[in-house]
């Protein structure tokens, strides 16, 4: 890899460093210090594509074989839809939102060595709501610290479904990858149901305890070496925090979040079984979702009375705290300023 003085000097002094530049015809934002880089592409819906640790050279991102325009990807916004595509107030609400499609716009607040500040919002296309987000990133830290906003613009309650698409691939993600949770409870819904997951058709428990198919007890605290598929959904949290640990790496994501837009967790693993386009059987990833509901689908949560609603003219903000770590024993806890307990 070639390495710009940018780079070489965030490496060398822990200065937080700001780099604009263009990736497949991209505008691309890269945050570095010592610790870690983050890459968000401002054109395409803000998604943050890397996270690399830079002790071990380990980007925790699922890297998409497409690229920038991704069908998977790493880490993008779910609004206001979070699920498959459907049809709202005769609106084509497209698979996950539209605005992980978008382009979105940005300024730099702060641009110093100690600390970087950025702005960035959009609007949805298929519902009146407006999303903007704020992240914040230190010198020495290897930590990002991310505020988020929506607000309803019509003059009329709106639903929506909002969640956080934070998906983690190889080599990060490995048999030696260990999911950390609170107290929680862990179900499959039937009518998500994965063709190829072990758990059984609407089991409960815990992720070290859960029925299986064969009606054996299944502890999936980690990532299987056999392929498999796995759509699960996490409510009764306890504290709002998860941590992903690669054991064979010595290298760990914690994540700590806001329940008051995010009080559900979905789990979605993958391992080369979805043989159907866009997967095509070669993907290998997990992804761990803080969610506004457990109904994935927008027009199901409404007809459910599961979908949150803003009033015209409300707003609701919220925050997630990330921190890149090496911290092996198993985590108790993990604080909104990025502190990994044990």
């Amino acid at each position: 890899m070639v390495e710009n003085s940018k780079s070489a000097e965030a490496r060398s002094t822990g200065k937080a460093q700001l780099l604009q530049h263009e990736i497949q015809g991209h505008r691309v934002l890269t945050l570095e210090n010592e610790a870690i880089r983050v890459s968000i592409d401002v054109d395409h819906g803000a998604h943050i594509f890397e996270i690399r640790d830079k002790r071990t050279d380990i980007d925790v991102l699922y890297k998409d074989p497409k690229g920038l325009v991704y069908d998977v990807g790493g880490w993008y916004e779910l609004f206001p839809n979070a699920g498959s595509g459907c049809s709202y107030k005769n609106t084509d609400i497209p698979g996950h939102g539209d605005v992980q499609y978008q382009s979105w716009e940005f300024r730099i607040e702060q641009d110093g060595d100690e600390e970087i500040r950025l702005f960035l919002w959009t609007e949805s296309k298929v519902l009146p709501f407006l999303i903007s987000k704020s992240i914040v990133f230190r010198s020495n830290e290897s930590s990002l610290f991310i505020s988020e906003k929506i607000t309803n613009k019509s003059g009329e309650a709106e639903p929506y479904l909002w969640g956080q698409h934070i998906t983690f691939g190889a080599p990060f993600v490995s048999p030696a990858t260990r999911i950390d949770l609170p107290e929680c409870r862990v179900f499959d819904r039937l009518e998500d149901h994965a063709a190829d997951s072990r758990v059984l058709p609407g089991a409960s428990g815990t992720l070290d305890s859960i029925q299986g198919k064969q009606g054996e007890m299944l502890d999936l605290t980690y990532f299987p070496a056999d392929p498999f598929s796995e759509m699960l959904f996490i409510d009764e949290i306890k504290e709002y925090w998860y941590n992903v640990f690669n054991e064979q790496e010595g290298l760990g994501f914690a994540l700590a979040w806001d329940n008051k837009a995010f009080p559900f967790l979905w789990l979605w693993q993958e391992h080369h079984t979805i043989q159907e386009a866009p997967f095509n059987g070669k993907v290998y990833s997990m992804a761990l979702e803080p969610q506004a509901s457990n109904v994935p689908t927008l027009s199901n949560a409404v007809e459910q009375g599961e979908a949150p609603v803003l009033q015209p003219g409300e707003s609701l903000e919220t925050w997630m705290t990330f921190v890149i770590h090496n911290t092996s024993d198993k985590v108790k806890f993990v604080s909104k300023e990025g502190q990994v307990r044990i």
